[in-house]
């Protein structure tokens, strides 16, 4: 998600860590979308990890306890991407037009 980016950086820049938070905000908010407009889908496909995204995006927004950046990090590097790489297949198999 990052490839221009590293850990130092984002530790170091206020503009990187709001970046970075504005990033997995939106991706939590595209999850809570289809959650909304797809609740058994979501169900049927819980290993997709749609209502954790959801829930990060809710800690990022709302601010329960913060969330460090760190694991925001680990979260835009790691469960960000399986998520887009999880979504391609079916996005594509549905029609959808991928960027």
């Amino acid at each position: 998600m990052l490839p221009a980016m590293d850990i130092g950086l984002l530790q170091t820049s206020q503009m990187h860590q709001l970046a970075l938070s504005k990033a997995v905000e939106l991706v939590g908010e595209a999850a809570a979308g289809i959650v909304r407009k797809y609740p058994g889908f979501c169900d049927a496909r819980s290993d997709l990890q749609l209502r954790p995204a959801v829930a990060v995006r809710n800690l990022l927004v709302h601010g329960y306890d913060g969330i460090s950046f760190e694991r925001l990090w680990d979260i835009a590097n790691h469960d960000v991407v399986i998520l887009s790489r999880s979504l391609e297949p079916i996005l594509t198999d549905a029609g959808e037009d991928l960027p």
